[in-house]
């Protein structure tokens, strides 16, 4: 073999030994570099995504509290704006003056308003504000007791009427009068606003 080939046989395998030694160099850098990078890259692209995913619930979590907040403003001015028609005193003439004052316009009569019996509410579901029981008779059109009782409900709406009875004029001795107008006998209740702590002595 001459010395050229030999030679050029001596290249070829250094250039071999190179190429593969190259070869293993990346594999080596690849194993110990570039594949932990590529696997932190994963996890922070993952802890990225998850720390956006709880922005945006907190995000809408104050958006949720927010709507809760004006919707217990627009419940409080409201509540507020009942109580102000409630009794808070002389729970009697508030009574009196009231249903004087709804039966306005209504063909309705009153014969007898009772004193109001005032306890802690009986009414479902619990409140801080006490109720008040009391009795109202008198005469009216069928229609215009209906139209009253519609009113007053609707007015005020801590108020219901429990109980009713009605009868024609001298029903109880048999003595039906042709009359339009019957008459009535209701029980109401009404609730009442609780006193002010730094009103009382």
């Amino acid at each position: 073999m001459s010395k050229p080939r030999r030679a050029r046989q001596g290249a070829q395998r250094r250039l071999m030994q190179a190429v593969i030694l190259a070869v293993s160099a990346l594999g080596v850098i690849y194993g110990l570099v570039v594949r932990p990078l590529w696997a932190g890259y994963d996890s922070t692209k993952e802890d990225i995504a998850n720390v956006l995913d709880e922005i945006a619930e907190a995000k809408d979590t104050a958006i949720r509290a927010k709507a809760a907040y004006e919707d217990m403003l627009v419940w409080s001015n409201q509540l507020q704006q009942v109580e102000a028609t409630m009794s808070s005193g002389d729970v009697y003439s508030w009574v009196v003056k009231t249903f004087e004052s709804l039966r306005s316009g209504h063909d309705v009569q009153f014969s007898q308003i009772d004193s109001p019996d005032v306890k802690d509410s009986r009414i479902l579901p619990k409140v801080a504000h006490r109720e008040a029981r009391f009795s109202v008779s008198g005469r009216a059109t069928y229609h215009g007791l209906g139209a009253f009782i519609a009113h007053l409900e609707n007015s005020l709406p801590f108020a219901r009427v429990l109980d009713l009875e009605m009868h024609a004029p001298g029903a109880s001795r048999g003595d039906f009068d042709d009359s339009e107008y019957l008459l009535f006998k209701m029980l109401v209740s009404v609730l009442v606003k609780p006193e002010d702590p730094a009103e009382q002595p």
